[in-house]
């Protein structure tokens, strides 16, 4: 889609969700003397830093076990103040407790490490046992990390101020939790792995079609329709549609029920996408810059430009903080 070359001082930003490869070229004239045209007494080698900022856009981490475990078992969250049993109220607290996982709140006035502990994400061992062919290693993973889920939440409540158990999750509670964060573990694993897959395919593809990848004019519809920007969303909303399925299993049951898509909350700062046109399946980054009190909001495209009043059904996401711009 693109190639560019980067100059010292220059800043490239790469959407997480475009799989990219970079590479080190020696940009030097003819004249230079050395191997290869290079002179090595005169020219230093190229470094490059990459900066990558983790959201946990789909919930693998101890606070979203935590959060959806109480939420599943009716039990108080002392970081929220929310009281989950059913009180004959619906659903009307659902998109409240649905917020109630993400990294901002009471949870960041817990000490520093049992804060990291939260925000950090499932043991990547656990994702990584084959519940089929390994079903004892499985379960014993499910419990070792039940366990330390189930000491993390009494941990949390004691830190609060509130006292031990006033909201502990039961060891067999825990396990429950964790099994399903599992489940659908393996499913996000899953389509990472197709989404990289997919990737490299592509590229082994337009190593066979090199000439026609030469310029964008040779360039062939059915291989635009290839292009990172139209492949990769599709595996983004099988990844949004497992954190859902993470928060209809924590609604079952308790008198909460959730139709049709779940449209979140957003903020200052939100990456999205945004579909300008709803007649056409075409959805574009941006990011939120202004919430308006009408419940519209102004937003910055990718290239800059700022597009006012949109409706919230227009958008898909949060996917983060929109660092893009």
């Amino acid at each position: 889609m693109l190639e560019a070359t980067l100059y010292p001082g220059d800043v490239m930003f790469v959407p997480a969700r475009f799989p990219h490869t970079t590479d080190t070229l020696s940009c030097y004239d003819d004249d230079d003397d050395g191997v290869d045209g290079v002179d090595e007494e005169d020219h230093d080698c190229s470094i490059h830093l990459t900066v990558g900022l983790d959201t946990h856009v789909w919930s693998m981490n101890y606070l979203s076990m935590r959060r959806l475990g109480l939420l599943k078992f009716g039990k108080l969250d002392v970081l929220s103040g929310t009281n989950n049993n059913n009180n004959g109220n619906g659903n009307a607290n659902y998109n409240d407790d649905y917020e109630n996982d993400t990294c901002v709140g009471a949870v960041n006035h817990l000490s520093k490490e049992l804060r990291e502990h939260l925000f950090s994400s499932v043991d990547g061992r656990l994702l990584s046992v084959n519940d089929d062919l390994e079903p004892l290693k499985l379960r014993a993973s499910i419990i070792k990390v039940a366990a330390d889920l189930h000491l993390l939440i009494a941990q949390v409540d004691g830190g609060t101020g509130t006292g031990a158990g006033a909201s502990t999750l039961s060891l067999d509670e825990c396990v429950a939790v964790v099994a399903q964060f599992q489940a659908v573990g393996q499913k996000i694993l899953n389509v990472h792995t197709a989404m990289y897959v997919s990737a490299m395919e592509e590229e082994m593809q337009r190593m066979i079609e090199l000439e026609q990848w030469k310029a964008d004019e040779n360039m062939t519809k059915q291989q635009s329709d290839r292009l990172s920007i139209f492949r990769v969303p599709i595996f983004f909303e099988q990844l949004d549609g497992f954190r859902d399925e993470l928060r209809a299993w924590a609604t079952e049951g308790n008198g909460r029920k959730v139709e049709g898509p779940v449209l979140h909350s957003l903020l200052d700062g939100d990456q999205i996408e945004v579909n300008l046109d709803l007649g056409v399946a075409s959805w574009f980054p941006a990011k939120i810059v202004n919430v308006r009190a009408d419940d519209l909001f102004d937003i910055q495209m990718f290239d800059g430009e700022v597009k006012n009043g949109i409706r919230r059904e227009a958008m898909k996401g949060p996917h983060g903080i929109g660092i893009f711009i």
